[in-house]
């Protein structure tokens, strides 16, 4: 399945020892009950709002795991789908 068909739902991360949740809808992400912000997929490079430095780069090793990947820093951040 493509990136846009997997990335709708509610997930779970952390950061810096801090709990983060983040829901996307096919339009925009909303972390932590936050205004949401409009998102853009192109492939599996997911873009937020207008911040083209920032992208990520998707990948979901599985249906409830989603890992988003900074290439500037090589950086992952793993999310888990919410039950």
């Amino acid at each position: 399945m493509a990136p846009a068909d997997l990335i709708v739902g509610e997930w779970q991360s952390e950061v810096a020892g801090f709990s983060i949740n983040a829901s996307y809808t096919t339009e925009a992400v909303s972390v932590d009950g936050h205004d949401p912000v409009s998102y853009s997929l192109d492939g599996d490079r997911l873009t937020i709002g207008n911040d083209t430095v920032s992208v990520r780069i998707l990948s979901f090793p599985d249906r409830d795991e989603m890992v988003q990947l900074d290439p500037l820093t090589g950086a992952a951040q793993r999310f888990t789908r919410s039950q």
